[in-house]
């Protein structure tokens, strides 16, 4: 690594099913088979960052009405990734190259039909992206009846957010996959 090169460092929580879990603990994560129009960050394999408690609350919620899981499982792993492939959408200099693309796209942006549709128009330009940026990160707003409801806290504007991160190139997941929470339903 030369002085100019940067990289990051990423701790990353998953949130699955035992049944998953053991899965990809043996073999490694697979992508989805079906491709969704409405991802966070396009299509991929998703992650919370650095928050394990929201990997959990995630899974509970995914698995809470099924009829064959039992228990949920929070997955950990950590891996590095060079800053050119890592698009940091939380960032000035992500977010400003994330514009610099969808101006040069506008044209085919312009004639697909959302329907006032933020996820499908977010995850349709995600899709679009260069195959360089083999991981993206995004922050958004979480909703906690917890947090939401706590006075002080939404006074002072201190609201839940989820740091999420796809992964579109599942061969940078070089690290360990380990469990590290697990609930039963």
């Amino acid at each position: 690594m030369t002085g100019s090169e940067a990289y990051y460092v990423l701790h990353l929580h998953h949130g699955t099913s035992k049944t998953y879990s053991n899965m990809i603990t043996e073999s490694g994560f697979e992508f989805p088979k079906v491709k969704r129009k409405d991802h966070w960050l396009g299509n991929g394999i998703y992650f919370f960052r650095e928050d394990k408690e929201q990997a959990m609350m995630w899974a509970c919620s995914k698995f809470k009405d099924s009829a064959t899981e039992t228990e949920v499982h929070v997955l950990q792993t950590r891996f590095e990734i060079h800053e050119d492939n890592f698009l940091d959408l939380d960032s000035r200099g992500g977010l400003s190259k994330f514009e610099t693309f969808v101006d040069a796209v506008k044209k085919q942006l312009g004639e697909v039909k959302f329907k006032s549709d933020p996820a499908k128009l977010r995850n349709f330009i995600m899709d679009m992206l260069p195959k360089k940026y083999t991981v993206i990160q995004r922050t958004f707003d979480v909703t906690s009846k917890r947090f939401d409801n706590h006075p002080i806290l939404a006074a002072a504007e201190l609201n839940l957010h989820g740091k999420q991160v796809c992964i579109r190139d599942k061969s940078v997941i070089t690290g360990d996959i380990n469990v590290v929470m697990t609930k039963s339903l």
